[in-house]
């Protein structure tokens, strides 16, 4: 077996794993809930007939430490002056070579990476473009881990542990925690809303939740350490559009 082959192999493993622990944690939720697990067995069986494989397109062989290491890269691109045109706005740079470079950013921002991985990892998830004239431009905020249906691409360990983690904090609070006063940061808000409404309110969202992602980024950038440890814990926060809608339920 090739090393590329063993790679596959190893990656797919651990995508199994990780999406045998979200559904676990899903179920044990929805028993405690007051779903039987006869109509949970019930439950997926009708699901697994009803859901087409809509699959977004080429999977991208990540992990959620290069995700993390992509997204401080576009944090840093996006606060650090030397990256910054007069107006204050990420400037478009260089791949390599004059200064600043794309190169010289990830030194900075993800110390010990390689700015070839991260700026593929980046290109193919549209948080970054590249321009006629050979240099880079930001074309995001953030780095989502899906690219949507446009070009295909997704990270699927960094989707997979995204939706373990948001999971997690409510698995816990359903089925572990001792009273109130012990459980897991919580908080959403929901309300009926005029359809034509929603862009405002995803904007709003986008804006202030921004802000927010973004001075916890920088509180865990001043707080994190090198490598794992017994006593280490990958953390986490971020801000979400809710949107249940009945007509395609």
């Amino acid at each position: 077996m090739s090393n590329r082959a063993m790679s596959c192999e190893l990656q797919g493993a651990s995508d199994v794993a990780l999406a045998e622990a979200l559904v676990q944690s899903f179920f044990r939720i929805l028993l405690r809930c007051g779903i039987n697990a006869d109509e949970l067995a019930s439950l997926v069986s009708r699901a697994a007939k009803m859901v087409t494989n809509d699959s977004c397109g080429n999977a991208l062989d990540d992990s959620p430490e290069h995700h993390i290491a992509c997204t401080d890269v576009v944090f840093h691109w996006r606060r650090d002056i030397k990256f910054l045109d007069a107006k204050g706005m990420p400037r478009p740079i260089a791949l390599t070579g004059e200064e600043p470079s794309f190169e010289q950013l990830v030194r900075v921002a993800a110390p010990g990476r390689p700015s070839d991985s991260i700026l593929r990892y980046v290109l193919a998830l549209g948080a970054v473009r590249l321009r006629s004239d050979g240099k880079l431009q930001l074309a995001s905020e953030s780095v989502l881990a899906c690219a949507g249906q446009g070009s295909g691409a997704i990270a699927p360990r960094t989707v997979l542990s995204h939706l373990g983690g948001f999971l997690g904090s409510v698995e816990y609070n359903v089925c572990a925690k001792r009273d109130n006063s012990s459980g897991r940061f919580e908080r959403a808000c929901y309300a009926l809303l005029p359809r034509p409404l929603l862009p405002v309110f995803q904007r709003l969202v986008a804006e202030r939740g921004q802000n927010f992602v973004d001075s916890v980024d920088e509180w865990l950038v001043r707080h994190r350490i090198a490598g794992e440890s017994d006593g280490t814990l990958q953390v986490g926060a971020g801000a979400y559009v809710f949107v249940n809608d009945a007509k395609k339920a």
